[in-house]
């Protein structure tokens, strides 16, 4: 999000269904009136805090109107004297001493100590205070904990009705999505960050490096394991910089950082501490060595997490270097925004983002062997996972393949074990295989021990008959295989009948050098499958898409055709609505009342070339060959010769000239390479197509003259069939509504309960609304989808949301 520095954009969501997009928290935040409690959600370095701090900076301009005094708490130093358990739960009491002093801490003066002593308290419960706070997942005690963990649930519940104690009492609670707060958190109102698209990356590395823009290219072609990392806004101005300063790509994502570090410690070397030691460079490497024991400590210390005390930095260096080699370290590594210092007595040494911490704990390891442990981190998602992929990055092929056979093996357990989407050991092989696809990207030698093996288990999970968020998990993973693999894999995966699966295929194969022709052909199916609309929103990234590789040279000259086409269609069909007003109202009411139909009992219409091209074929000959149909138009065609150009013209431009070319294409790919038993079958579809053509033109013709000559019976025709359509799809609605009304939601649902309540909705609209209604109730989900197969929803909109919901619940989002 950084609302002013990285533009990010936030997805509001009111009783957890997603509302609008909004830029500005703050603004949303004052006309929020109704709500007491909010929290934010969002991936390390999607610029949360940064956000939070600028949010009450922008409140503390309301404080005369709102009488409510903005203060942020970042969660992280909440440091415990004993650890959390069931028997020592933590208390709203332990969290108002942690806010009360570590206020007293920053502040740091007698008068500030004195008044909050002494009006803390009646601010707080008088609803004067709005509580900013940030980093729960980086709570110290919450690091190792699993998504699922008591803790969480007892911190949510005691945080929430600490925020919510006073009678106007308002507050904000921030955290990854990963071990973020459960429903005992119970607000209404969700922030969620979301990721940068590939326009958003594309508009921040031009802002850097504009007159490069092969290397934006060569970022998307060649290492798309950091386009991932680039959707977050924080690796992305590191990316960003590194392009600009070496004019090539990183190797990996350890060569971003350490080429900051190494910048940011050299931009350090006149500061005076920097004549402790004589050699310069010496002095780095103390640095470096020295910041590599202090991070493997703080990432070992259960009480600490990511902040420490500096003088417990002190004794894990006293052995090696001096106080005042220690005292140069700690002030080279603030100076050069390595670190940060907290204020107070006890003041703490944080490293200024989580990721530097990650990347100096990795380094630390390369020499050592990896403990069961932090292995044991990757199935369950904790604090040592993210240091491990910079690890695998950097450490030797042997300690490394290790790594990679001991996920495999979790990964297999998937189809070994027969494991349902339900059970523990899935979201362990889920975690596994992200891990494999993060960290051997580039590495793709470390896989040879099974990667035939992977090729095949990918393979059979995608064309299995399992779900489409358990394909989709699959369908990430297959930048692991060879080009050719990738090829053949994709090819398959873009006959499964889901948008949300193309697109990710889609994107899966963008890098490819060569495509085979069979691919070729589902891409640009899938790309004409892709309505006119939807594509003209996401042209730029589709267009920059297609750029990427020149193996997808032909598909981007047709796509850029198409759009042109659609553009061209848009003005004209305005044309035509201005010249004959009454034909255009009666084609567009019609086409309204199909997507109506199709999306209220979710049967999909298909408008493809042969609708087109019968709709806009009947307008020509019954424009150019109805004279009498002349009422119906403002102007008179026969009294101005100019005008009948005109229509002539506007007919012509409105055309469906695309699909017409296809289908011509089409026709002409199958006549080149037709044999004497596929002849019959061409010619079946093409009697199959005339004839469609001229039934439909036909058919229109005859109405049409109806229409002229016996105009009052069609109109009272029309409305009867209007009405009549309009009860039954007001009865459908009250159906489903009445269901909705009936269904009881409880703190446990089974997912097979859910695929029994969707079979009861006739409606698109129903199903939708249950989906939602179900992600507001936060329940826990328990068992598995019945036999494993798709949800049982009528409609792709349906089955999407909660193949997304899914992916939530089972913490893998």
């Amino acid at each position: 999000m950084i609302l002013i520095l990285f533009h990010l954009k936030l997805k509001l969501k009111l009783n957890n269904i997603y509302k609008r997009e909004i830029t500005k928290l703050n603004i949303a935040m004052k006309k929020n009136k109704k709500d007491k409690a909010f929290l934010v959600l969002g991936d390390p370095g999607s610029g949360k805090s940064t956000s939070l701090c600028k949010l009450c900076i922008d409140l503390l301009d309301d404080v005369e109107k709102t009488n409510r005094i903005p203060i942020y708490i970042n969660l992280k130093e909440w440091i415990i004297d004993k650890k959390w358990d069931e028997n020592n739960p933590p208390s709203a009491k332990g969290l108002h001493k942690f806010i009360k002093e570590n206020i007293i801490k920053r502040l740091d003066n007698d008068f500030t100590t004195k008044f909050i002593d002494n009006y803390f308290d009646d601010l707080l419960e008088n609803g004067h205070l709005f509580l900013v706070l940030d980093s729960f997942d980086e709570i110290p005690a919450v690091l190792d904990e699993e998504d699922s963990s008591w803790l969480i649930k007892e911190l949510s519940s005691v945080i929430y009705k600490f925020l919510t104690y006073g009678h106007e009492s308002k507050g904000l609670l921030s955290s990854r999505i990963f071990r973020k707060p459960t429903k005992e958190f119970n607000t209404d109102t969700l922030y969620e960050i979301k990721p940068l698209d590939d326009d958003k990356i594309i508009e921040i590395m031009q802002k850097r490096i504009d007159e490069k823009e092969e290397l934006i290219t060569k970022l998307f072609k060649d290492k798309p394991e950091l386009l991932s990392l680039s959707r977050n806004p924080f690796t992305a101005a590191l990316i960003s910089s590194y392009l600009e300063k070496h004019n090539k790509l990183p190797e990996n994502q350890s060569y971003i950082y350490k080429d900051f570090i190494e910048k940011q410690l050299n931009s350090s070397l006149s500061r005076p501490n920097t004549k402790i030691v004589n050699n310069e460079v010496v002095l780095n490497a103390v640095v470096l060595n020295a910041v590599k024991h202090i991070s493997n400590k703080m990432y070992k210390d259960y009480n600490y997490g990511l902040e420490i005390p500096v003088n417990l930095v002190y004794k894990i260096l006293e052995k090696e270097y001096s106080k005042e080699i220690i005292s140069a370290i700690i002030s080279k590594l603030k100076y050069s925004k390595i670190i940060r210092l907290g204020r107070g007595d006890n003041e703490l040494f944080s490293f200024v983002h989580r990721r530097f911490h990650e990347y100096f704990v990795a380094i630390n390891l390369i020499d050592k062997d990896i403990e069961y442990i932090m292995l044991e981190s990757i199935p369950k998602d904790t604090k040592w996972r993210d240091s491990l992929i910079m690890y695998c990055e950097l450490s030797t092929k042997k300690k490394v393949v290790e790594i990679a056979n001991y996920c495999w093996n979790e990964v297999k357990k998937i189809e070994d074990e027969n494991v349902n989407q339900g059970d523990e050991q899935y979201s362990r092989s889920i975690h596994c295989l992200r891990f494999l696809k993060e960290a051997f990207r580039s590495r793709r030698e470390c896989l040879k021990d099974f990667e035939l093996d992977l090729k095949i288990f990918l393979k059979e999970q995608i064309e299995s008959k399992k779900g489409i968020l358990h394909k989709k998990f699959n369908v990430e993973a297959v930048g692991l295989l060879s080009d050719n693999d990738i090829d053949e894999v994709i090819t398959n995966v873009l006959n499964i009948k889901n948008m949300w699966i193309k697109e990710e295929s889609f994107k899966s194969c963008r890098h490819l050098g060569s495509i085979s022709k069979e691919l070729s052909t589902k891409i640009k199916k899938y790309l004409f499958s892709i309505d006119s609309l939807t594509l003209i929103l996401k042209r730029k990234n589709i267009i920059f898409s297609l750029k990427v590789s020149n193996a997808f040279a032909s598909i981007y000259k047709i796509i850029k055709f198409k759009i042109f086409s659609i553009y061209i269609q848009a003005v004209s069909s305005v044309l035509l609505a201005i010249l004959a007003p009454l034909y255009a109202l009666i084609y567009i009411f019609l086409i309204f009342i199909c997507d109506l139909v199709s999306k209220l009992i979710g049967f999909k219409i298909e408008r493809n070339y042969e609708l087109l091209f019968t709709i806009y074929a009947t307008i020509a000959i019954f424009l150019l060959n109805t004279p009498d149909f002349n009422r119906l138009f403002l102007l008179d065609i026969n009294s101005i010769n100019l005008n009948y150009i005109i229509y002539l013209i506007v007919i012509i431009l409105i055309f469906p000239w695309f699909e017409f070319f296809i289908k011509i294409q089409s026709f002409y790919c199958i006549l080149k390479s037709i044999t004497l038993k596929k002849f019959g079958e061409f010619l079946v579809k093409l009697i199959k197509f005339i004839g469609v053509v001229i039934v439909g033109v036909s058919i229109t013709i005859v109405v049409g003259i109806i229409v002229n000559k016996f105009t009052s019976i069609f109109l009272i025709i029309g409305g009867l069939s209007f009405l009549f359509l309009l009860i039954f799809l007001i009865y459908i609605r009250v159906h489903d509504y009445l269901i909705l009304k009936k269904i009881k939601y409880t703190d446990r649902i089974e997912r097979d309960a859910i695929n029994s309540s969707l079979q009861k909705f006739k409606t698109q609209w129903g199903e939708v609304k249950y989906i939602n209604k179900i992600d507001t109730s936060r329940c826990i989900f328990i068992g598995a989808w019945e036999n494993e197969v798709e949800y049982r929803c009528k409609n792709e909109e349906a089955e999407t949301l909660l193949a997304k919901l899914d992916e939530k619940w089972l913490g893998l989002s």
